[in-house]
């Protein structure tokens, strides 16, 4: 708003009237802007636990590349970015799980447990305030060959398991039940900014593959403001077959999968 309205009396003084009465008419709109964002009551306020980063554990800097990774991340950490907070605690708990320091590990957990539910409320609080409007179109993170999706039960064997893994700055989680539906949610944050996508629908194995149908698709996204926390986002139908390569980790996946080649850990929150 100061930039336009410098430029208005800059304009104005040089006689480029038209330039100047552009610039006044942005200044005009950014004023009724901040005006309509200060009548507004804060929204979805959630958990200040989950952006409580728990160092006191690390040892001292440079340490590792993982110590390194969480400092960096927990330094750059904007206010009300969920994603990136339930990141940062993921690392965390691999951290002093690896070191063997049980508590921390479980409080971080409990902490990622919470950021979870709260990104799952911002997500369907999207969906009620744009009443089921479909998601703008986003591209979902994995591969294998597709095709359009059938109604009915998905050929192939079921299993029970929960399993998540950190590819690059993206928590993915997948849920799998025995009566062959999944659910695969991915994560990430971009600066301040937390994007969450959910996809789900039935499933088959059939030997070294698993063959998805996947039913629908629902993204959200969250980010801080001056007066709350910024929503946006909805669903979207899908009918898409995706077949990847699979494998168990033990027996039924009790020690994990390995999904289109990215190894999956045990979820234990």
């Amino acid at each position: 708003v100061r930039i336009q309205k410098a430029l208005a009396a800059y304009y104005a003084q040089d006689g480029q009237a038209p330039r100047a009465q552009m610039a006044r008419q942005r200044a005009a709109a950014g004023e009724a802007a901040l005006q309509r964002a200060a009548a507004e009551p804060a929204r979805l306020p959630y958990d200040p636990a989950i952006e409580q980063f728990d160092l006191s554990g690390l040892a001292p800097p440079p340490g590792n590349a993982l110590e390194q990774r969480i400092r960096a991340w927990a330094a750059v950490h904007h206010r009300g970015n969920l994603a990136g907070a339930i990141l940062i605690q993921v690392e965390l708990a691999t951290y002093y799980k690896q070191k063997g320091d049980t508590t921390r590990a479980q409080a971080a957990l409990a902490r990622v447990q919470k950021g979870e539910r709260e990104m799952d409320r911002l997500a369907q609080a999207v969906l009620q305030a744009r009443g089921g409007a479909p998601a703008a179109s986003g591209k979902v993170p994995a591969t294998g060959s597709t095709g359009s999706a059938t109604a009915g039960k998905v050929p192939g064997s079921t299993f029970s398991g929960r399993y998540y893994a950190m590819i690059g700055p993206t928590l993915h989680t997948w849920e799998f039940t025995a009566d062959g539906k999944f659910r695969h949610t991915y994560i990430t944050s971009n600066g301040a900014t937390s994007v969450r996508n959910e996809e789900h629908g039935t499933y088959g194995v059939q030997g070294d593959k698993i063959e998805l149908h996947v039913a629908g698709l629902l993204s959200g996204y969250s980010a801080p403001g001056s007066h709350g926390t910024l929503l946006g986002g909805g669903s979207q139908a899908k009918q898409e077959v995706r077949v990847l390569k699979f494998q168990f980790q033990g027996p039924q996946g009790k020690d994990g999968i390995v999904l289109d080649g990215v190894a999956m850990k045990v979820k234990s929150w």
